[in-house]
């Protein structure tokens, strides 16, 4: 198959700083998630100087490769404190999680990523009460009638299901981040996540604007000027507790 990408064929591809181990079964890295990495350092460079974030780990949900999770830990290190437990990094495939090893042991980031296996914030359901300082998300959000007609390189070879989002609009794994990873942030965490762009961008921006959760949330740009991704960073406790209390009474008063 002369469609058949050249990083499963060489098992290889470079992101950021760290070159990673790369099989079928996993979503070949792209140059523009990079910038996912440049937003989490002007964050820390700008607010994460805050004790409680410098000694909270970060995450990366539905880490494929352990792409994010392996530069994250190695480009942010030094802006880390010596308490801090690095990296937590989910994924549901099984098959991605033993690519993601080979890379955290390859770069020997044992002590600094943990993987966990499980659906988006399901994996941390053995760390009950966790914070994070951050939270980054390339998560699968290609709209179904786009996913149908990929370049065959694309859609041919690399998982469907870290490409195709699922629901409206291809929204289904942006809702589930969108409404819960407030639960999941310290006062002050930010959160970063890739979309396909466009209307589905906007989307996320209004969706994480509407709780009245963060501030300053933006959409930005990738390289090719496509307003790829949504950026946020969680407000004060008072108003996070506030907006859960409310959201607990409402599923309750709906339950009934």
């Amino acid at each position: 198959d002369d469609r058949y990408p050249i990083q499963y064929l060489t098992n290889s591809s470079q992101f950021r700083t760290v070159s990673l181990y790369i099989a079928p079964g996993v979503l070949i890295p792209r140059p523009e998630t990079e910038l996912l990495i440049d937003f989490a350092y002007q964050h820390v460079k700008v607010y994460g100087k805050k004790v409680h974030l410098t000694e909270l780990p970060w995450l990366d949900l539905g880490t494929g490769s352990g792409a994010i999770a392996c530069a994250l830990a190695t480009e942010l290190k030094d802006m880390f404190s010596k308490m801090n437990p690095g990296v937590y990094a989910t994924d549901f495939s099984k098959e991605a999680l033993e690519i993601a090893k080979i890379n955290v042991e390859r770069l020997r980031l044992n002590d600094t990523v943990s993987l966990l296996h499980g659906s988006w914030f399901e994996a941390l359901c053995y760390h009950k009460d966790i914070k994070f300082a951050g939270i980054i998300s390339n998560p699968p959000y290609i709209p179904a009638e786009v996913a149908a007609n990929l370049q065959p390189e694309v859609g041919r070879h690399e998982p469907m299901s870290a490409l195709d989002g699922r629901g409206e609009m291809g929204m289904g794994d942006l809702d589930v981040i969108c409404e819960l990873s407030h639960k999941y942030l310290a006062p002050g965490g930010f959160l970063a996540l890739e979309t396909h762009g466009g209307e589905q961008a906007l989307r996320v921006w209004e969706k994480l604007w509407n709780t009245n959760l963060y501030e300053d949330v933006r959409v930005r740009s990738d390289y090719a000027g496509v307003d790829r991704f949504v950026t946020a960073r969680l407000i004060d406790t008072k108003k996070v507790d506030t907006f859960s209390s409310n959201s607990s009474s409402n599923n309750n008063s709906s339950d009934d």
